[in-house]
C-alpha cells in the first residue's frame, strides 16, 4: 500500500506541474464563462427556464469533456512516455509489481483528473447561480462577478508570489490556491443573493445538479481507467481517439445497441462489452455507481493484463516504428477487426435461430420446464445476414496477418501496402478527374457519388504520403 500511496503521489504532482494541465483547465473556465451570453437564444415560451436549462447541460458536458482531456494527457504522460523512455524500468526493476505500479498511476490520473473536475465544478456552479441573460432587463449577479474574478485574481498572484519568494511550481501552487480561494468564494456565494442580500444557502441552485456532477464523475472515472489501459501501449492520439469513440458510441447507446440492433448477434456482444452512458442518470445513482466500479474494475485488469505483455527494456536489435507509420498499421488492424466482426455475424445467426428453434421444440413438450429454466419465450429470432458472411474471415484473416507483418516491419508488407495504396490513389484519380468513365472500371455509381469517391481518394493519399514520408523509408530499409 505504502509504494502504492508513493506511486500515486508522484504522479499526481508530475501531471499538476505540467503548462497543459492549467491550460485545459483554463480553458474549460473560459468555455464555462462564455455559456452564459451564449445559451440564451432558445425559442420556448418560457425561455427563461430554458436557457437556464440548456446552460445546466451545456455546463455539465463541458465538465465532463474537459475531464476526459485532461485524462488522456495526463495518463499518457505518466504511463505511455515513461515506458517509451524506459524511465519506468527504475520502479518496476524494484520490488514494485506492474499491477502496483498500473494502478498508483491510475489513483494519481485520477486525483489529478477530480481537483481539476473540482475547479471546473465550482466555476460551473457559479455560472448557474448567474443565470442567463436572455433580455436587457436581467440584472448582473455582481455577487458571482466580483467574488469569482477575485478568487482566480488572488490564486494567481498567490502563484507567481510563491514561485518568486519559495520557487514553487507555478502551476501547482496555482491549482492549490484556486481550490482554496474559488471554494471561499462559492461559499460566500451561496447564502448571499443578488444585490448583496443574505439568502438561505444555495438558493438559486437546483440540488439535482450536485447529484449530475457526481455522475459526470463516476462517468469521467471510467474513461480515466480506459485512458490508463490504453496508454499501456499507444500514445496520445490514439488514446484520445478510442475516448472519443467510446464516448460517441456510449452517448447513443441506447440506440445502437436496444433499438435498432434487436436482430444483430454482433452488436448485442457489442453492446454488452462497451459502456452504456445512459445509466448515469440522476433518477438511477445508485445503479450508475455500481456500474462505474464493476467498469473501472473491468478496465484496469485488461489494462494490467496489457502492461504485464509488453516489453519495457530495450531492444537493440530493432527501431521504433514512426508514429505516423504506427497509426496506419494500427488502421490496417481496426479495419481487419470490422471485417472479421461482420464475419461472425452470420454463423453466430445461425445458431441463435438454432436455439431459439430448440426453445421452440421444448416449450411445446415442456413448457413448465422451459419456463423455468430460460424464462418465457422470446419471439423467434430473425437474422439480419446470412451464414455466408462466414467467409469473410478469410480475408480478414490475410489483412490482418498483413498489417502485423507490417507493424513489425517486413519489407515485403511494406511495398505490398505501397503498391496498393498507388493502385487506389490512380484509380480513384481516374474515377473523380477522368471525363472517361468506360462502364467496366464502374463497378458502382461513382458518377453520382463523388463525393464518396473523393474521400477514398483523400484517404488513400493520406497514407501514401505516411509510406513515402523519409522516415518510414529509413525504418523499413534498417528493420530486418
Amino acid at each position: 500500500m505504502l509504494k502504492l500511496y508513493s506511486i500515486a503521489r508522484t504522479t499526481f504532482a508530475q501531471i499538476t506541474r505540467q503548462p497543459v494541465y492549467a491550460v485545459i483547465i483554463l480553458s474549460a473556465f473560459t468555455a464555462l464563462v462564455l455559456a452564459v451570453p451564449l445559451t440564451g437564444w432558445t425559442m420556448g415560451t418560457d425561455y427563461h427556464t430554458t436557457d437556464q436549462r440548456m446552460l445546466e447541460q451545456q455546463g455539465l458536458y463541458t465538465l465532463l469533456i474537459a475531464g476526459l482531456i485532461v485524462a488522456v494527457f495526463s495518463a499518457s504522460n505518466a504511463i505511455n512516455r515513461e515506458l517509451e523512455d524506459k524511465t519506468a524500468l527504475t520502479v518496476i526493476s524494484k520490488p514494485v509489481s506492474r499491477a502496483t505500479f498500473l494502478l498508483g498511476k491510475f489513483a494519481g490520473v485520477l486525483v489529478a483528473c477530480a481537483v481539476a473536475f473540482y475547479l471546473c465544478a465550482l466555476v460551473f456552479l457559479m455560472t448557474v447561480r448567474h443565470k442567463v441573460m436572455p433580455s436587457a432587463a436581467d440584472p448582473y449577479d455582481f455577487p458571482v462577478i466580483i467574488l469569482g474574478c477575485s478568487a482566480l485574481v488572488i490564486a494567481i498572484l498567490v502563484a507567481m508570489a510563491g514561485n518568486y519568494f519559495f520557487r514553487w511550481s507555478v502551476i501547482s501552487s496555482g491549482v492549490w490556491a484556486s481550490m482554496v480561494t474559488l471554494s471561499v468564494a462559492m461559499g460566500l456565494i451561496a447564502f448571499i443573493g443578488k444585490g448583496w442580500r443574505i439568502v438561505p444557502i444555495g438558493q438559486d441552485i437546483n440540488p439535482n445538479l450536485l447529484v449530475g456532477i457526481a455522475l459526470m464523475l463516476m462517468e469521467l472515472m471510467i474513461f480515466i481507467a480506459l485512458a490508463v489501459a490504453i496508454s499501456t501501449r499507444f500514445g496520445q492520439v490514439v488514446t484520445l481517439l478510442s475516448c472519443v469513440a467510446v464516448f460517441a458510441v456510449g452517448s447513443i447507446y441506447h440506440f445502437l445497441f436496444v433499438s435498432s440492433a434487436e436482430q444483430i448477434v454482433i452488436a448485442r456482444i457489442i453492446g454488452t462489452i462497451m459502456p452504456n452512458l445512459s445509466l448515469f442518470d440522476p433518477l438511477d445513482a445508485l445503479t450508475a455507481g455500481l456500474y462505474c466500479i464493476v467498469y473501472t474494475a473491468a478496465l484496469l485488469a485488461v489494462g494490467v493484463a496489457m502492461l504485464a505483455g509488453r516489453q519495457i527494456a530495450s531492444e537493440s536489435t530493432r527501431g521504433y516504428m514512426p508514429g505516423a507509420a504506427s497509426l496506419l498499421a494500427w488502421v490496417g488492424r481496426a479495419a481487419a477487426v470490422i471485417i472479421a466482426v461482420i464475419a461472425l455475424e452470420g454463423p453466430l445467426a445461425w445458431v441463435c435461430v438454432r436455439y431459439c428453434r430448440g426453445l421452440g421444440y421444448l416449450h411445446e413438450h415442456l413448457p413448465g420446464l422451459t419456463d423455468a429454466v430460460f424464462g418465457p419465450r422470446d419471439p423467434d429470432f430473425t437474422p439480419a445476414v446470412g451464414a455466408w458472411t462466414g467467409l469473410l474471415l478469410v480475408p480478414a484473416a490475410a489483412l490482418w496477418l498483413l498489417w502485423s507483418s507490417f507493424a513489425r516491419g517486413a519489407r515485403w508488407a511494406y511495398w505490398l501496402v505501397l503498391s496498393c495504396a498507388v493502385l487506389v490513389v490512380a484509380y480513384g484519380a481516374f474515377i473523380a478527374f477522368s471525363p472517361y468513365q468506360p462502364d467496366v472500371l464502374r463497378f458502382r455509381a461513382v458518377s453520382s457519388n463523388k463525393a464518396y469517391v473523393a474521400v477514398e481518394l483523400l484517404l488513400a493519399a493520406i497514407g501514401l504520403v505516411i509510406l513515402v514520408l523519409p522516415r518510414t523509408r529509413r525504418h523499413f530499409a534498417t528493420v530486418r
